[in-house]
């Protein structure tokens, strides 16, 4: 299955000239795409100023491997993976095992519910919804 964000590069790629029968998906693993002249692109998607790789990911990038990142509707940059010391955007390795767990009152968590997340929205406006929302949750 190709999430949005694939979907995108999917269709960046078409426009750079591949065709369907050029561009090999690969599922569970780096880099998402690979064509038929050789070249290999990774798709990220930009969460606020940051990008997220998970370190079993790291392991089969190559420094010619193309990163394309995307927000929401369309391409924001792209670079060398061996470029990745000298973009703007900050690059989070993620380990393989790394859990991040919160506690929530059952109460709060019905609360949550009744706001409507999508799942590609950016922290900055999960944020705003949370503190718009949270005048009608004191009481």
């Amino acid at each position: 299955m190709v999430n949005k964000t694939e979907l995108m590069a999917l269709k960046w790629l078409k426009d750079q000239g591949y065709k369907d029968n050029q561009i090999m998906r690969k599922r569970n693993t780096s880099p998402d795409f690979i064509c038929e002249d050789g070249k290999r692109y990774e798709v990220k998607f930009l969460y606020g100023d940051r990008i997220i790789f998970y370190s079993t990911q790291l392991k089969n990038l190559r420094d010619s491997d193309v990163v394309l990142v995307f927000d929401k509707t369309k391409l924001i940059t792209k670079f060398l993976w061996k470029d990745r010391k000298k973009i703007a955007i900050n690059i989070k390795i993620v380990e393989q095992n790394e859990r991040t767990t919160i506690q929530i009152e059952r109460k709060t968590v019905e609360k949550l519910k009744k706001i409507r997340i999508a799942k590609r929205e950016s922290y900055d406006e999960i944020i705003n919804k949370l503190i718009k929302d949270y005048s009608g949750w004191i009481g």
